[in-house]
């Protein structure tokens, strides 16, 4: 926040004489949305990662408490058996996990004033940038002749 400080756009709403209130609800707060919630889907993702492996090392909670980290480690010795009792565990984690990270990715992308969709594109791109290369020199022309700007 203290760096999101000293930006420009901060800056003239200072000049146009923003209260202190205004120009952090209205300007700062709004630049701050992505990054909370990238860094709190990437921090459930690790917290679901890091108790699923404490549990299966049997350091995480106790084994009536469920957790997919107790209950790979007690498919390990049915393994061969019936490997669904495995299977599934896992499978939830990595669902759970990309679905978190997909989740931090969209709203990150909806929220972030800085990033507008382009017209007819549905990727987002940075305010102030265009599609449209910088180099347009020799390119042809729809009547095939070429265009030297």
């Amino acid at each position: 926040m203290i760096r999101l400080k000293h930006i420009e756009y901060v800056e003239a709403a200072r000049a146009l004489g923003g209260s202190h209130l205004r120009i952090m609800f209205d300007t700062i707060l709004p630049n701050l949305w992505a990054p909370i919630i990238v860094q709190f889907s990437l921090t459930a993702a690790a917290a679901i990662l890091t108790e699923s492996g404490l549990s299966f090392l049997g350091l995480g909670v106790v084994p009536p408490t469920p957790s997919w980290g107790l209950m790979i480690r007690d498919a390990r010795t049915y393994m061969l058996v019936q490997p669904s009792d495995l299977l599934w565990p896992c499978l939830a984690i990595i669902v759970t996990i990309l679905a978190l990270n997909a989740l931090g990715d969209v709203l990150r992308d909806v929220l972030d004033p800085r990033l507008v969709l382009s017209q007819g594109n549905q990727l987002p791109m940075p305010v102030g940038e265009s599609r449209v290369d910088a180099d347009v020199t020799g390119m042809k022309a729809s009547d095939g002749s070429t265009d030297a700007r």
